[in-house]
């Protein structure tokens, strides 16, 4: 994937149209390579691969998920259109 090859130390993507099997085959790579990524699932109500959102960290930027996310933003994560990810500037 072109993803991995960039040099960008952050990528925020969107469209991704993944499955939740290749987000989890993403993210392996991504960490093979020294990176880590967070993504959401795709788009439920179309029934296909589309919408999904994510971010690509290069090593040293520790990026997280929303600690203690509410129901309200847990159910809209799931459409695949939004996701927050926290990040630590600081290292």
């Amino acid at each position: 994937m072109i993803i991995l090859e960039r040099k960008a130390q952050l990528q925020c993507l969107q469209e991704v149209g993944l499955t939740v099997q290749q987000t989890a085959a993403l993210k392996k790579k991504a960490r093979a390579r020294g990176k880590d990524y967070i993504g959401g699932p795709p788009d439920p109500e179309l029934g296909k691969k589309a919408a999904g959102v994510g971010i690509m960290a290069a090593k040293g930027l520790n990026i997280y998920s929303v600690p203690n996310p509410s129901k309200d933003y847990t159910d809209a994560v799931k459409t695949g259109r939004v996701i927050i990810v926290c990040m630590d500037l600081d290292g």
